[in-house]
């Protein structure tokens, strides 16, 4: 049908095939239109779309907009109003919006995000300004990690509401991870770039033992016969070498911890880094020494005839270096149960006296560390008439006490109480010399040997020189040791003592009715009467004479060792730890036993002995080991001469 003109349809139009119309084309004039010249198409109500829409250009959205499917973005996309969205969204490329956003729910971010302006969480809980950076946490804050903080800390706790309250926590908690800090953790470290000025460590000697412990058990376990070939030649090297060599050694190997043996004796060099770990191997190799030697002497009540004194005596040696070897070990770390190494906190500095603040006689004063003060009723200067002591200025104090408020330190100066200060001295001065004031007013001090200190030299004792001067030195400065000198009075009264003794002497020779009131002391420490050794081996031999046949001896052995037993448990020792001892003294008629016990002990002492020859070789006591694990729970002193089972 062709229609040329107008065309006016009074009723439905149903096209079921394509259509087309090359002019404007509008519904109801202008509920929709399309410019039939532009394109452009105006949509007077809602818009419904069921399927697919691709839109080549911007979308410009005046009024709400409602998708309740997934829309597909791949151009700009400008929202002139408010954009709801009910369901998940994605948005692969940038999203950039203008105006404020509002998330009511949760906003989850994989990539980085890039704030520009103040970020706040609620309002106060966590806020960040976005000109100076400054953050603020409203609440607690726990971080897992390492943090890096560039400028001042400050904390700012609460005080308790009354003395002996508890309803405030402190101000600044430090807990260390694990179980209680040894002297390898250190709670708080102070550092000036690469150099470490001081530290508060914890101080749990348990545990300082534990490694110890560990570390020993390894040797012990390791083919510990291997360690002992190459004892000629110690080095590093030919341990190393070792390592390969199997001593096919049963009582060993099936005990084998599984490291080689030259790994377990580096661990162990590794560990003992002081004075504790030679001490304690060579208490160990002199116990071992006591053993064999116990052991021995059972042969000689059988077949030499010696007497039971010599057994008990040799017992007797066991039980003290036991005793001693215990007190080495609960000495340096603590007594069990007694909480004392149990644990707590060591501050450590380079600093090496403790001082206080006192103030100057004269404020306008100025000293220097090192000068000598004269003390007066808590004041010091140079030039203070009949001071009551001389004191020095402090250099590099670990503690210091009576600090004045910051506006009136020039008031005062930092004066050492106790510990090692280096002073200005006047000419030369020798190690031991006491340490005087020089009597010019000066700030010097000058040595005197001890040999020719005067009566009134004592009271203005500062100190005792732990080092000296350069020979034909006029000034310099010297370590000298302030606040130990309490018992230096001491010889000078002595010699007092003796003249008073010479001069009671003459008149009692002149008078014979005369009296001494005084006698000359003893210029030596005093040494107590000690007879526990023969009480000690009477209490174990009990008068025992070694005599009658071989059960009968036994018998008495036997005797010997219990009494003995009893005597150790006195102090601190159980004789049943020992390695092998109990097992001879049971059955002390058998040789094979007592051989077998000899060799083994041979074997461990020439181990001992060349893991000490290492300690000695290998240790540096100014350095600490590191990472020193802690599965060993108690300390036990035997425990180098424990066998293996």
């Amino acid at each position: 049908m062709d229609v040329t003109g107008a065309a006016a349809l009074g009723s439905t139009l149903d096209v079921s095939g394509a259509t087309g119309v090359d002019g404007d084309f509008d519904v109801a004039t202008n509920k929709f239109t399309v410019s039939a010249v532009s394109g452009n198409t105006a949509v007077g109500g809602t818009m419904a779309v069921t399927g697919a829409a691709t839109l080549g250009s911007t979308l410009n959205v005046s009024g709400a907009t409602t998708a309740s499917g997934t829309m597909a973005v791949t151009g700009a996309t400008t929202l002139g109003s408010t954009l709801n969205v009910s369901g998940a969204t994605t948005a692969s490329g940038t999203m950039a919006v203008t105006g404020a956003t509002t998330l009511s729910s949760t906003l989850d971010v994989s990539g980085a995000t890039g704030v520009d302006g103040n970020f706040d969480v609620a309002t106060n809980k966590f806020t960040v300004n976005a000109v100076s950076g400054n953050t603020a946490v409203g609440g607690t804050m726990d971080v897992t990690g390492a943090a890096t903080l560039n400028g001042q800390v400050t904390i700012n706790g609460n005080a308790a509401s009354s003395y002996g309250a508890s309803d405030q926590s402190p101000a600044l908690i430090i807990d260390l991870a694990g179980s209680a800090p040894h002297r390898n953790s250190n709670y708080i470290q102070f550092e000036a770039g690469d150099i470490v000025h001081g530290r508060i460590e914890g101080m749990n000697m348990t545990q300082e033992w534990a490694s110890y412990g560990t570390a020993f058990l390894n040797v012990l376990t390791s083919s510990a016969g291997a360690l002992i070939g190459p004892v000629v030649n110690s080095g590093m090297g030919m341990i190393e070498g070792a390592t390969d060599v199997n001593d096919n050694n049963a009582a060993y190997d099936v005990y084998s911890s599984g490291q080689a043996p030259g790994d377990a004796l580096s661990d162990l060099l590794g560990v003992f880094t002081t004075d504790f770990g030679i001490g304690l191997v060579d208490g160990s190799i002199t116990l071992v020494k006591d053993i064999i030697s116990a052991i021995v002497e059972i042969w000689g009540c059988f077949y030499l005839g010696a007497g039971a004194d010599d057994l008990a005596t040799t017992l007797v040696d066991v039980i003290d270096d036991a005793a001693s070897l215990g007190l080495h070990v609960y000495g340096s770390y603590g007594w069990t149960g007694s909480g004392v190494g149990n644990g707590g906190v060591a501050f450590e500095s380079c600093g090496a006296d403790y001082a206080e603040w006192l103030q100057k006689a004269d404020p306008t004063a100025i000293y220097t560390p090192g000068d000598v003060l004269g003390v007066s009723a808590g004041e010091v200067g140079k030039e203070i008439e009949n001071p009551e002591r001389y004191m020095v200025v402090s250099t590099n104090p670990t503690v210091i006490g009576a600090m004045p408020g910051q506006e009136a330190t020039s008031a005062y100066s930092q004066i050492a109480f106790m510990g090692q200060v280096p002073t200005k001295v006047l000419g030369e001065v020798e190690r031991g010399d006491f340490i005087l004031p020089s009597g010019n007013n000066d700030g010097y001090g000058v040595g005197v040997h001890p040999s020719e200190m005067q009566t009134s030299d004592y009271k203005w004792i500062i100190g005792t020189a732990w080092s000296e001067s350069q020979p034909g030195a006029m000034t310099s400065v010297v370590n000298v040791a302030v606040g130990l000198n309490e018992n230096e009075v001491t010889r000078q009264v002595e010699k007092i003592e003796a003249s008073v003794v010479k001069i009671e002497n003459a008149l009692a020779r002149l008078d014979p009715t005369y009296t001494p009131s005084v006698t000359q002391s003893n210029s030596t420490p005093r040494i107590a009467a000690n007879t526990l050794q023969s009480q000690k081996v009477g209490a174990i031999a009990a008068n025992m004479k070694m005599q009658g046949g071989d059960k009968k001896k036994e018998a008495q052995i036997k005797a010997i060792f219990n009494n003995a037993q009893k005597l150790a448990q006195d102090a601190g020792v159980d004789l049943n730890s020992l390695p092998y001892l109990a097992e001879v003294f049971e059955d002390p008629l058998n040789v094979s036993v007592r051989e077998n016990a000899i060799a083994r002990l041979n074997e461990r002492q020439a181990q001992l002995q060349f893991i000490q020859k290492e300690l000695k070789r290998n240790v540096k006591s100014s350095e600490k080991s590191e990472g020193r694990d802690e599965t060993v729970e108690a300390a036990d002193p035997f425990i180098l001469l424990q066998p293996q089972k």
